[in-house]
């Protein structure tokens, strides 16, 4: 059953906090999972981002999982809508009036055309305000992402790449011989 955010009342001046309620790995301490130490991208995407919490904006998240950063996100920028795309939107969980879930591969180029050119007929914009690569983190895939979709971001827009040193680590995330982030 999917749990409907809408009505949740929620305190939603921390992003940090907004994770750790909806069980997101982005928070500094990731509290379903033991207590055991997050990502800690809440500090960058509120030193980065907290001028646009009020703003009406349309956010792409690649690679939603369960939908706790989606919910979150939704929460924090509350004028904003947040467009999912996962490759299995089984494990989602949350439902939102402000939440759009896709079920995509990032590689099948022209069923991700579809789902962009109807996202964009039926909610009246064509890009994005904030694009975020939270998908598979091999090194072919964000490559792929950043190439295809930047041209989907807004002038001024913001592109998040998370994990995107994992290349450098997880040899089976350096899929393919190209340069890796420093």
């Amino acid at each position: 059953k999917k749990i409907n955010i809408d009505n949740q009342t929620v305190d939603n001046n921390s992003l940090d906090n907004l994770f750790q309620f909806f069980g997101s790995d982005k928070a500094n301490k990731f509290l379903t999972n033991k207590n055991s130490q997050g990502h800690g991208y809440s500090v960058h995407y509120t030193n980065e981002l907290k001028n646009l919490k009020e703003k009406k904006m349309n956010i792409l998240e690649i690679g939603s999982y369960s939908g706790a950063s989606a919910a979150a996100f939704t929460k924090f920028f509350f004028n904003s809508k947040i467009f999912c795309f996962d490759i299995n939107i089984s494990n989602f969980k949350f439902i939102s009036k402000n939440i759009e879930v896709y079920g995509v591969d990032i590689n099948n180029k022209s069923k991700i055309l579809k789902i962009l050119n109807k996202i964009f007929l039926n909610n009246k914009f064509k890009y994005f305000d904030l694009i975020i690569d939270d998908g598979s983190h091999k090194l072919s895939d964000i490559l792929f992402s950043l190439k295809f979709f930047f041209e989907y971001l807004k002038i001024g827009g913001f592109y998040v790449i998370e994990d995107f040193k994992h290349p450098n680590y997880y040899e089976y995330n350096k899929d393919i011989d190209d340069i890796l982030a420093d």
